[in-house]
């Protein structure tokens, strides 16, 4: 009785190389470009709006009792600007956690600073909105400082500057507001399209998530 050998599987052929299969080489350099851009924004940002609350908060109130000037800003002004430098600060370290990832190439990155400009754009409404509210407030202060200021100027001889009327101090309110939340609000429009394009996209599919 003859024994019969084993039978030896069949090899695979071999395959070839796809190079397809394989990642492209990400070679863009927007990553890096919006990424340090984010940095520098986040930076002057933070410093603008945390410092203007502080201002208005406590320096402006200081300075006005300093110029023996009888105002007070109410204790609603005072929460709703401190409110807004804290979430400015929150909005700060989101976007700096986004620009970071970023510019390592992490899906994240781009997740985070598409958020980052939709509720940026939304607490610039919100600040424009509140300057609107506050107005009446802002008006008697600035009137209130430029009347101390005038009763210094008359105690060392000089001429006394006219007081603007409530409705030029409004209107200027408004228009400073205005001009300052346009310009603030470039790049976060600009970001928002920017990372919503079907082209980056597809080019973040091969990205590392985190």
């Amino acid at each position: 009785m003859s024994e019969t050998s084993p039978v030896k599987p069949a090899k695979a052929p071999p395959t070839e190389f796809d190079p397809t299969a394989l990642p492209p080489e990400d070679t863009a350099k927007w990553p890096k470009v919006i990424g340090i851009f984010s940095l520098i924004y986040t930076l002057g940002g933070l410093l603008c709006s945390v410092g203007l609350s502080v201002w208005t908060v406590f320096i402006g109130t200081f300075m006005a009792k300093m110029m023996d000037a009888d105002v007070t800003l109410p204790m609603g002004v005072k929460v709703a600007y401190l409110s807004l430098g804290v979430a400015n600060l929150v909005l700060g370290i989101m976007m700096v956690m986004g620009a970071v990832a970023l510019l390592r190439r992490k899906r994240q990155g781009v997740k985070l600073l598409t958020r980052w400009a939709v509720l940026r754009m939304c607490l610039l409404l919100v600040g424009a909105l509140l300057t609107v509210v506050i107005a009446p407030s802002q008006i008697e202060m600035q009137k209130a400082i430029i009347e101390a200021g005038n009763r210094q100027m008359i105690k060392n001889g000089r001429e006394p500057n006219p007081i603007p009327s409530d409705e030029d101090i409004h209107r200027g309110l408004i228009i400073n507001s205005a001009v300052f939340s346009g310009i603030v609000a470039i790049y976060p429009i600009f970001l928002g399209f920017y990372l919503s394009r079907r082209k980056i996209k597809d080019q973040i599919k091969h990205w590392p998530t985190r």
